[in-house]
């Protein structure tokens, strides 16, 4: 049996629908753009969103509709959001277009959030959703403990046993020395120039 492709631009809408369902100062704070577009570009596609009565999007026709506002997102998004969180994302989000609603689908971006746990909880019951999630941070938490592990283990043998690269503070180091080396042999090609003057 084979299911018909979804399309991303339906997927996205409903995935921040049903974010927006639990939020509903974030509807009420779109409400006032209804009938506005938004365009965003992301992963290579590109898809259009218009803002509802409601305060939900809906997926739109992207042939002849002006965006009233533009959201680019960069590739660096995901990988900044993976290591630092919400904040470190938001400054790989470009916004352009309509100032007011750029700036209030700026606020959602930052402060719309899932709640992954409230939605196990629907299905499993809330102790099991609670030792799911703390699973899952746990996971999380120690999947980037041992990336950094990683990570200063190859920068260690790069420096250290096999260097390949140069610490800061030894570069520091190296330059004072070098430095010290040619005001040493500019006083002595002086000095030396002075001894043959003297004969």
């Amino acid at each position: 049996m084979t299911f018909p492709a979804i399309p991303f631009s339906t997927t996205l809408t409903a995935v921040i629908n049903h974010m927006l369902a639990r939020q509903a100062w974030a509807r009420e704070q779109l409400m006032p753009y209804a009938e506005r577009n938004v365009r965003v570009h992301c992963l290579g596609m590109t898809f259009m969103l218009r803002v509802q009565p409601n305060g939900y999007f809906a997926a739109a026709d992207q042939a002849g509709t002006q965006p009233d506002v533009t959201l680019t997102l960069s590739s660096d998004l995901w990988p900044a959001f993976a290591r630092e969180g919400k904040a470190a994302a938001m400054r790989h989000i470009k916004i352009e277009g309509d100032a007011e609603f750029a700036q209030a689908l700026a606020q959602l971006a930052e402060h719309l959030r899932w709640e992954p746990e409230e939605d196990l909880a629907q299905l499993l019951g809330d102790a099991r959703a609670t030792r799911v999630m703390a699973l899952a941070r746990s996971a999380g938490n120690g999947i980037r403990s041992a990336s950094r592990n990683l990570r200063d283990a190859i920068v260690d043998y790069l420096l250290d046993e096999n260097p390949q690269l140069v610490r800061h503070a030894r570069l520091d180091e190296f330059n004072a020395e070098l430095a010290n080396v040619r005001d040493s042999l500019a006083r002595m090609e002086k000095r030396i120039e002075q001894l043959e003057r003297a004969r």
